[in-house]
């Protein structure tokens, strides 16, 4: 097995999550003092404080920026008035934005109290420029608990970055406003010579807001807001010149002028509420914001914008380069790849010299990746005269006005008219799919409004189509609050996971466990009879276990952990711990010579220095001998001169002073100190220490369990670290909402597959739906370190490629998102041949006999689509069924890897995520990435009670580690351990027995273009003997990209296809019909007197006929003789059938294969991903341990490797 040795390779830290249940009179003292109403009431505090800690943000943003010259700011006015829009004039102001974005941050920085931001200091400088007393209170009760703001204070720094990140006040300024101010310096010039005046400005004043000096005055909120205002009234005089000039000859509108975005944190004002209180909160304010929206959309200003896109012919109107191109194309030419398609027409003209391989296609994608928007103008430009761009544009937006009002009168007659207001709005399902449908028409509005928002970065503007483009979006921009506060609201769970984090009046709760720290952290923990509980003592009564009553013979007792640990071995053992033990006058001379320079002693001092500490010092120190004479750590060190460096020495102390002993305590004593309130106890539990439960152990429970295992303290791999944390969930659900399923009654099987067998289950006590919600909980998070001492292995991904060139029997499971089935696995071996092939649709837990049919499940819950995108409640469902599918697929594919002795093979993100009709989407299918990561990281196999050889390979002791540490995807590259990431390029539609794949573009443009095509091929004939026509070519005739090793194919009209077509009969929606090609061919050319029974040459007779009506259906047989994945919509068939006959006369067909070739189109998909993963392997074994390892796999060399390498 090539990863019999992948195991202690790094440390890994984990979180081990238990409840706690109160021992004894614990919860009755917690209560009588006020432990939990102080912990809830500082979560309280915490909000209030938030909020104060916001307000000196901003007020340290206002005073640093108050006043403050920007030296660069004349620059960026002259290139945005002075450049071309070519993308050398974009970078430059993109340069010049960069440095007025350092600027900005500086003169933050600069602030006096800036130092203060993010750390304690915060507190008493709030207070001391605050005289409310609620306000200082709730300060008051962080003086000592600061760190709950760790988090805020992470995201707060963000704030002051230079970085080009949208959440900062930089970035706010200089990427949102200024060019927003520059536009209106722009726009200003078309009013001023219109004699356009505000009313209340002085034409000097009005004058004055468009230099663009005026800006640095908006870099405060009080500017931005003095500012807009003058704008606002500016905005009136414009309109009523607009109104009152529009009907003159040759007038020009004049353009509004912009407001500038509020300052970042000041943006948070606007929020009208943060959730709704009740049914009646929620239906009011749709109700308000519909009726509003309904006059707005029937409003002068939406006409305004559809006349100045119109009168703009596209000219500086901008979509950018990512899913609005996307988008837009779809919209106006029915296509989602329209644009790009003749964009990249455009780039081939322009470079119509070049040799087209496989590297200028991969630059072609690059250049026009760069571009970061395009003008409408160039794109309306692209396409025949006889499209009209902008007007199928307008097209959508007003066909989107039209579903906003339809969905409007649903609401008014389902929600306001027909709900009745004294049940709940959530139960009525009806009256939420109306809800969520009348804000999903203004949110897909709001969307197509915002497709020519462009980049941003563009330096010239249509100024009238984005002023009024920018009046519709702050009309609608509720909508988005609206939207999260519906749908938070309508899809609350009968129950709350809200926790709160309990201090026990004491801000260093649990940061540690060592036996001297004891009377500052208060916790203690205690094992007995197999259980464990975690003991937290009285803040008011710190010193109980310095004289506690120890069991001195058969009686019953807690076992006490005593905790001890030398964390820092190079502070530990330093002058000031060693000086009181008066060492030898030469020790005390090393101790001052390494103080000044740690690096300064000489080989025979460190070996004196090592000497003394591991012969003397660490035997005698008095901190590390226990109550009975006895050291807590059982040193065992090499001789001094076997250490490198004195470093090296410190490293080993670090790794063996790490002693978890115990202590027994009296039993009468613990529960004497829990009736007296000087001790909180608590059991630690979960369902595995549960007398009822069976079969495995879940893995958090082992891990706890070998904490404490001597095996395992014998040599450490568990280290149980500091940092937990106790949390208090109170119960959600009170007794009369509690549902109940009594005793002896028949409970409907949920499970499918097992309900045919068994409808209905029967058990012998009550069963309580969502119990864990209807009593208080405790929980307890303890940090742990697996593989504690172990160094980190450098290079992980060399170490598994060098033990994969060393193992010539590995095995590769590809994994698929398929279209018929969630996931797809097949598992080659060395030669390609299949030995499994499943779908993972159904998951079985063996353990249990039970198998579950995700899919279905899936199904179930989806029903049909359209209905799925109504329901909120559906959506969120669908996503957590998803994740626990995902957490079982993860099992499945880890048992295989040891089954197999196999590598696994995924597609890879980065690259290009296939798009389809899959049902595990990108952002779910990452997911399983990150879990399968973190399940191979740390890899236990044996999970069974008795834990009878933890040490052996694959034991607790010893795990397997496949996987690299996880940082981020972006930083995975092609290879995380075992793991390799491979393209999708061509791997469910290709021929495993020849390597064909279709490289055609086959679409029928005109008559000229479709003879132009069909002359290429080298011949089209009948073949009399096997019924079939033969269309012989050769790939470099028709394009430049990689074709493999072989580019001449004869395709074959062999066989039957599942087309797609919308039925008339069925409301012309979508359906299939099988249909025998050559059939269909044969038919085609006896309408137009083409002979062929002969079987001559056809060319020159297809080129004879000139009628678009043959070349249509021509080149639409040709697609679906192409058309190698043919699926029925019923489910019952999913093939593959190649249009090449093989090399054993066949033409390859999945359905009349048997095991050990792909059984169906998925298979195909995942099959072809592992033998991407055969070709990995090539290129690890064909390259020397040491040397660069390339695993990006290119087109061609696909193409090769699958015809190459044929099954």
């Amino acid at each position: 097995m090539y990863y019999q040795n992948l195991t202690k390779m790094y440390p890994i830290s984990k979180t081990l999550r238990n409840e706690l249940i109160p021992v004894g009179k614990t919860l009755e003292n917690i209560r009588k003092n006020g432990i939990l109403e102080a912990d809830i009431q500082r979560k309280a505090d915490y909000e209030h404080v938030k909020k104060l800690m916001d307000n000196y943000h901003k007020q340290l943003i206002n005073e640093a920026l108050q006043g403050v010259h920007l030296s660069d700011l004349s620059d960026a006015y002259d290139l945005y008035f002075n450049l071309s829009k070519e993308k050398n004039s974009v970078d430059a102001f993109s340069k010049c934005q960069d440095k007025l974005r350092k600027e900005i941050v500086s003169f933050l920085k600069n602030h006096e109290n800036f130092p203060k931001i993010g750390n304690k200091e915060i507190i008493k400088l709030i207070q001391s420029l605050n005289d409310n007393d609620a306000d200082n209170n709730a300060l008051d009760s962080f003086s000592n608990f600061y760190t709950y703001f760790s988090s805020y204070n992470e995201v707060r720094k963000n704030l002051y970055s230079d970085e080009e990140k949208s959440s900062t006040v930089a970035y706010r300024l200089i990427n949102e406003n200024l060019p927003k101010s520059l536009d209106n310096i722009k726009a200003y010039a078309i009013a001023k010579k219109a004699g356009v005046r505000a009313e209340g400005l002085s034409e000097e004043e009005q004058d004055c807001l468009f230099i663009i000096e005026t800006f640095e005055r908006t870099l405060t909120q009080d500017g931005i807001d003095n500012y807009n205002a003058d704008i606002g009234k500016l905005n009136t005089a414009i309109n009523l010149y607009n109104q009152q000039n529009k009907k003159q000859e040759g007038f020009r509108k004049v353009p509004q002028m912009k407001c500038l975005y509020k300052q970042i944190l000041s943006d948070r004002e606007e929020a009208f509420i943060d959730e709704f209180s009740d049914d009646e909160d929620l239906i009011t304010n749709i109700e308000s914001f519909a009726e509003n929206m309904n006059v707005f959309l029937n409003s002068e200003i939406i006409t305004d914008f559809k006349n100045a896109l119109v009168e703009s012919d596209g000219s500086l109107v901008y979509i950018k380069n990512d899913v609005s191109k996307t988008l837009f194309s779809n919209i106006v030419f029915g296509s989602w790849n329209a644009i790009d398609e003749k964009l990249s027409d455009e780039y081939d003209l322009a470079n119509s010299k070049k040799k087209k391989d496989e590297k200028y296609y991969e630059k072609r994608q690059k250049e026009l990746k760069k571009n970061k928007s395009y003008d409408l103008e160039t794109i309306i430009g692209l396409f025949d005269d006889s499209i009209d761009v902008i007007g199928k544009y307008i097209e959508k937006l007003e066909s989107d006005i039209t579903a906003i009002a339809e969905a409007k009168n649903d609401f008014d007659e389902i929600v306001l008219r027909k709900h009745d207001k004294n049940k709940s709005l959530r139960k009525n399902t009806n009256a939420v799919e109306a809800i969520k449908s009348y804000l999903d028409t203004v949110k897909d509005f709001e969307r197509d409004i915002k497709l020519i928002n462009g980049s941003g970065q563009e330096v010239e503007k249509n100024l009238v189509v984005y002023a009024e483009q920018e009046n519709i979006l702050a009309e609608i921009k509720n909508v988005d609050s609206l939207y999260n506060m519906s749908r938070n609201y309508l899809t609350q769970k009968p129950f709350s996971t809200e926790k709160f984090k309990l201090n026990f009046e004491n801000p260093t709760l649990l940061n540690g466990w060592d036996r001297n720290k004891e009377k500052d952290y208060l916790g203690i923990l205690f094992e007995k009879e197999g259980m464990y509980y975690l003991g937290i003592i009285n803040n008011n009564h710190r010193k109980i276990f310095e004289n506690e009553k120890l069991c001195t013979g058969k009686e019953s007792c807690f076992n006490k952990i005593v905790y001890k640990q030398i964390s820092n071995a190079a502070k530990y053992l330093s002058s000031k711990q060693i000086n009181p033990q008066n060492p030898p006058k030469e020790i005390a001379e090393i101790l001052l010579k390494r103080k000044a320079d740690s690096s300064s002693l000489s080989r025979k001092e460190t070996e004196l220095f090592i000497d003394y500490l591991k012969d003397d010092f660490l035997v005698n120190y008095p901190m590390i001998i226990n109550s009975d004479g006895e050291n807590f750590f059982n040193f065992h060190f090499k001789q001094a001169k076997d250490y490198g460096s004195l470093q090296e020495f410190f490293k080993e102390v670090e790794h063996q002073a790490y002693s978890l002993k115990t202590r027994p305590i009296d039993d009468s004593y613990i529960y004497r100190m829990i009736d007296e309130g000087k001790l909180y106890l608590f059991q630690i539990h979960n369902k595995d220490f549960s007398p009822y439960s069976k079969g495995n152990l879940n893995l958090h429970t082992i891990y706890l369990q070998m904490l404490f295992d001597q095996r395992n303290l014998n040599n450490v791999v568990y280290k149980l670290n500091g940092e937990a944390e106790v949390f208090y969930r109170p119960a959600s659900i009170n007794d009369e909402e509690v549902i109940i399923h009594k005793a002896g009654e028949e409970i409907k099987n949920k499970n499918s597959k097992r309900a045919v067998d068994k409808p209905t289950s029967k058990f012998g006590y009550d069963i309580i739906k969502d119990r864990r919600y209807s009593k208080d909980k405790f929980m307890l998070h303890i940090p742990v370190t697996m593989n504690f001492g172990v160094d980190e292995t450098r290079r992980f991904n060399d170490v598994v490629n060098d033990a994969l060139r060393n193992d010539e029997k590995v095995r590769v499971i590809g994994i698929d998102r398929g279209e018929r089935n969630l996931l797809y696995v097949v598992v080659v071996d060395t030669d390609g041949t299949i030995l499994e092939q499943i779908s993972l649709n159904s998951i079985i837990n063996n353990e249990y006999s039970i198998e579950t049919d995700y899919h279905k499940l899936l199904d179930e819950k989806e029903g049909d689509r359209d209905r799925a995108r109504k329901n909120w409640t559906t959506i969120e469902n669908i996503k957590e069924l998803k994740e626990g599918y995902l957490s079982q697929v993860v099992n499945v594919i880890a048992k295989l890897v040891l089954k197999y002795n196999a590598i696994i093979c995924l597609e890879d993100l980065n690259f290009g995520f296939k798009r389809g009709r899959q049902k595990v989407e990108k952002q779910v299918y990452q997911k399983f990435e990150k879990m399968l990561i973190d399940k191979l990281n740390y890899l236990v196999i044996d999970k069974s009670r008795k834990q009878e050889k933890p040490e052996e390979f694959g034991g607790a002791l010893n795990a397997l580690q496949l996987t690299s540490k996880f940082t981020s995807f972006k930083d995975m590259g092609k290879q995380t351990g075992i793991i390799y990431y491979v393209p999708a390029y061509l791997t469910s539609k290709i021929d495993p027995t020849t390597g064909f794949a279709n490289l055609f573009y086959v679409k029928y443009e005109n008559v000229e273009k479709a003879k132009e095509f069909f002359s290429r091929f080298d011949s089209i004939s009948y073949n009399n003997e096997s019924g079939y026509f033969e269309f012989a070519f050769d790939y470099k005739k028709f394009t430049d990209r990689a074709c493999g090793a072989r580019s001449q194919w004869t395709v074959c009209t062999y066989g039957e296809r599942i087309i797609k077509y919308r039925n008339a009969d069925k409301n012309n929606s979508f359906d299939d019909k099988t249909i025998v090609l050559s059939e269909e061919f044969k038919e085609l050319f006896s309408i137009y007197g083409i002979s062929y029974e002969d079987g001559a040459e056809l060319k020159n007779k297809i080129m004879s006929v000139d009628e678009a009506d043959f070349f249509r259906c021509l080149t639409g047989l040709l697609q679906k003789t192409l058309q190698m994945r043919n699926s029925s919509n019923d489910g019952t068939r999913d093939y593959i059938i190649s249009p090449i006959m093989n090399d054993r006369g066949e033409f390859f067909n999945s359905e009349a294969c048997d095991a050990s070739k792909p059984k169906d189109a998925d298979a195909n998909g995942a099959f072809n991903i592992a033998r991407k993963g055969l070709w990995v392997l090539e290129q690890i074994r064909n390259t020397p341990s040491g040397d660069k390892l390339n695993l990006a796999m290119s087109n061609a060399e696909w193409l090769e490797y699958a015809q190459r390498n044929q099954i």
